[in-house]
């Protein structure tokens, strides 16, 4: 017959276990960054990128830098690292990003609060100096902490490429 105590320490060894992996979970993907584009057809009203950032750590977080900063094809990015397999890491991101960024935080820090979803945005100029030289996107996210979040890819319209 099973010991009611040796039960009673596997099933608190479970349950701990499982807390455990969640505040893992939830430290290791503290905040989740979603990047859109909204086009105006309209000529009086300005494109927009915009970011949607959720804290989902159960702490305040305060982001100190948001950005979107116009990055190469993830099969551009292959190719290069191919091409020089022994460049120096530091030199990583002049293959993955390329010069235009544009902040999306118009002030010096946001607090977020634990589950809150905040929105960022930036309107882009009609100006030749604000197009883009590649044909996609990401934003990127940098906490008070050190830590870096990035949103996946997302495709920019012909129109915003130095290209069109």
């Amino acid at each position: 017959m099973i010991d009611f105590e040796y039960l009673l320490t596997i099933i608190g060894a479970i349950f701990a276990a499982i807390f455990g992996f969640r505040q893992f979970y939830r430290w290791r993907k503290g905040v989740k960054v979603k990047a859109k584009i909204r086009k105006n057809f309209d000529v009086s009203k300005a494109d927009k990128i915009i970011a949607t950032v959720i804290n989902r750590s159960d702490e305040s977080q305060y982001i100190t830098r948001c950005e979107a900063r116009s990055t190469y094809p993830f099969s551009t990015i292959l190719i290069r690292h191919l091409k020089n397999p022994f460049l120096s890491p530091k030199l990583y991101k002049t293959i993955w990003y390329n010069s235009p960024s544009f902040g999306l935080l118009s002030e010096d820090s946001r607090k977020i609060e634990p589950f809150e979803p905040v929105t960022l945005e930036h309107k882009l100029s009609n100006h030749p100096l604000a197009k883009m030289l590649t044909s996609t996107l990401q934003v990127e996210v940098e906490l008070s902490s050190g830590r870096i979040f990035r949103s996946s890819r997302i495709k920019v319209p012909k129109s915003w490429t130095l290209k069109s």
